[in-house]
């Protein structure tokens, strides 16, 4: 059975929906194809600078880890 989804996960879920489904209606991205992190940041409703501190976490092999409570 699946594990139930924290709040923040769901509210990134509907950032994508609602997203993607702008793009569709306006028949064209709404950012350039080429800035992708830009567009992540646009589609997830987070800022770029957390992006690329997730990719970078990534890249670097350190991991994303939810913080502690």
């Amino acid at each position: 059975m699946p594990k139930p989804l924290h709040k923040d996960v769901k509210q990134m879920d509907d950032n994508l929906v609602d997203y993607f489904a702008k793009e569709r209606d306006s028949g064209e991205p709404l950012l350039p194809l080429t800035a992708v992190q830009d567009r992540v940041a646009a589609a997830v409703g987070v800022c770029v600078r957390t992006v690329n501190s997730v990719v970078q976490k990534i890249k670097t092999g350190e991991g994303v880890h939810s913080p502690k409570k």
